[in-house]
């Protein structure tokens, strides 16, 4: 009577019975087969319900694919300027470096690989998935192998500019200070750890391509490993962001403490500020991967999920090419040079008003009490800027 759909496992909170009434309401049941009506189908991502289900409508999803191109578009025009002047400023200090003997590779300089990692490898995925699924309705991640191939290139790059990106800035800012440095190493684990995990589990939908037709009990494992193992890491990532959140609140407050000086609870505020972000992305995107898995109404609802989450995949990129370090004066130091504000605009980067992104120029070393050490990191602290003149070579994070 296709209210009953064999392939979905019971228990966990879904139902072997269509929530929707037969074949989802949007096709005539026939012989006990779901004849689906013009523009819906039962082929979902990873799991194949042709005949059984029609709750997959080509035109919405097509309609949330545009949308997505849009936005990966619009985040990309504006960043590739940035990354632009990044790659030219670490081309300038490469040569400066080079000139006086010393070695200086692009791995020295850990935000611009995060920035060419996505650049080159989660962005031309990202754009050409949104486009193959506007022109070819049957691809299908974890069935065929244009959408399957794209997936799991966009969460390779992406995790590994996550990776690249997010330790370096926290060492950055907070390296050289005793009381920090255990925090860092267990960022920078923790952080490894989880990319890794995240990786893997982009990578899941390969075996279900070529281990799977879509209409087997393997479909389903590998439906459930990969959503849940997304909502698994998400969680990871929620207590990784509250225990960063709370150990330099503690740090920078007892810092503060000794120093009475402004700019070390700037450094809080911002550095707070994006582990806050952290734990409010975690808490949203956790929710809706956990409605996909355990909740009927949303089960095997992948492909309407996708499109609108790889959103935020283009907003982080962003974020990834504005983010950098300015000094106090506001300048920046670029191979041991002051690089002016109006050498920016020339390199095609303008001024905007801060943002909530932490960036800070050689920090070194700080200890309450040492007020030598204070006035340092007092004169190199700096506020929370978009992306400006150029970067300081020193410092493994821009």
């Amino acid at each position: 009577n296709c209210t009953v759909i064999d392939i979905y496992p019971a228990g966990l909170g879904v139902l072997r019975e269509n929530i929707k009434g037969p074949c989802s309401g949007r096709g005539e049941c026939i012989n006990d087969v779901c004849v689906c009506d013009a523009g819906w189908n039962g082929r979902a991502d990873f799991i194949d319900t042709t005949g059984l289900d029609c709750q997959h409508g080509e035109t919405p999803v097509r309609i949330l694919w545009g949308i997505n191109l849009f936005f990966q578009i619009f985040f990309l025009a504006k960043g590739t300027p940035l990354f632009l002047t990044r790659w030219h400023q670490f081309r300038d200090t490469q040569k400066q470096k080079i000139a006086s003997g010393r070695k200086y590779t692009i791995w020295n300089n850990r935000g611009l690989v995060a920035c060419l990692a996505f650049l080159f490898v989660c962005a031309p995925s990202m754009i050409a998935m949104a486009i193959l699924r506007l022109v070819d309705t049957n691809e299908r991640v974890g069935l065929t192998y244009g959408a399957t191939i794209l997936f799991t290139t966009t969460k390779l790059g992406f995790y590994f500019a996550v990776w690249a990106f997010q330790p370096a800035l926290l060492s950055t800012i907070l390296k050289g200070k005793a009381s920090t440095q255990h925090l860092v190493k267990v960022n920078d684990v923790g952080s490894a750890i989880l990319c890794t995990f995240a990786a893997i589990v982009g990578c899941l939908p390969l075996i279900s391509l070529f281990g799977s037709d879509g209409t087997d009990t393997l479909a389903v494992v590998v439906y459930y490993l990969t959503i849940g193992g997304t909502w698994f890491q998400l969680v990871l990532l929620f207590l990784q962001a509250r225990y960063v959140k709370r150990k330099v609140a503690k740090a920078l407050d007892a810092s503060y403490s000794t120093s009475k000086n402004q700019r070390i609870m700037d450094i809080k505020i911002g550095l707070v500020g994006i582990q806050k972000e952290n734990i409010r992305q975690t808490i949203v995107q956790g929710t809706l991967f956990m409605l996909l898995t355990v909740f009927p109404f949303f089960y095997n609802r992948h492909d309407y999920w996708l499109p609108a989450s790889t959103i935020g995949y283009a907003l982080v990129g962003y974020k990834l090419a504005k983010t950098t370090v300015r000094d106090t004066n506001g300048s920046t130091t670029n191979g041991g040079s002051s690089t002016t504000q109006s050498h920016s605009k020339s390199q095609g980067s303008k001024q905007t008003e801060p943002q909530s992104f932490m960036v800070s120029t050689q920090v070194g070393s700080f200890h309450p009490g040492n007020n030598n050490t204070v006035d340092r990191f007092t004169e190199n602290v700096t506020s929370f800027v978009e992306q400006n003149a150029g970067f300081a070579d020193e410092d493994e994070y821009v």
